[in-house]
């Protein structure tokens, strides 16, 4: 799809085109319910619920966008982490938050997942704990800062970097297993 011909979709459904919103639809489902795998493990019917809860923000916000704001897809895909987060914030009760001292920085480049299989590392992600697998996917995958993660969380900045400290190991203990 051309950005002219995504513009006349995102026109249409500026005003209620059902046939746009449809084709809208059709064309980010693929991409988006990668983005809510990443943090929802296991539960497709969880993905389907809260990416078609984001569905639901966009179109209902759509008059908001506007190119200034950058991509239509950046701007959906924002909602979407959004709403998954929202989600898990919900079910608060079955996620167990583990509060830590500070803990240094972990110094290990964010691109040593790069030599792996993107389809075995996002299987390894799924299996992390809830928390912890939010907090490698917010901050390595979706490039948000401690602050920004610890504000949309509720958790302390030593809390994400204990979390992204966790995940990295843990990773990187499986991907050394495999290596074998």
């Amino acid at each position: 799809m051309t950005i002219d011909q995504l513009h006349i979709i995102i026109d249409g459904c500026k005003k209620n085109n059902r046939e746009s919103q449809e084709k809208l639809y059709k064309y980010f489902y693929a991409d988006m319910v990668k983005v809510c795998q990443r943090y929802i493990s296991g539960d497709d019917q969880k993905i389907v619920s809260v990416l078609n809860d984001a569905y639901l923000k966009m179109f209902k916000n759509i008059d908001k966008y506007n190119e200034e704001l950058g991509t239509f897809s950046a701007w959906f895909k924002t909602i979407v982490i959004n709403t998954v987060l929202t989600s898990l914030t919900e079910r608060k009760r079955q996620i167990d938050y583990i509060y830590t001292e500070e803990l240094p920085e972990h110094s290990e480049p964010h691109n040593i997942y790069s030599k792996f299989d993107l389809q075995e590392l996002l299987e390894y992600i799924k299996v992390l704990p809830n928390v912890t697998r939010t907090v490698f996917n917010m901050s390595v995958l979706d490039g948000f800062s401690h602050q920004e993660i610890s504000q949309l969380l509720n958790i302390t900045e030593s809390t994400s970097r204990w979390h992204l400290s966790d995940a990295r190991k843990k990773l990187k203990d499986k991907l050394k297993l495999q290596e074998y």
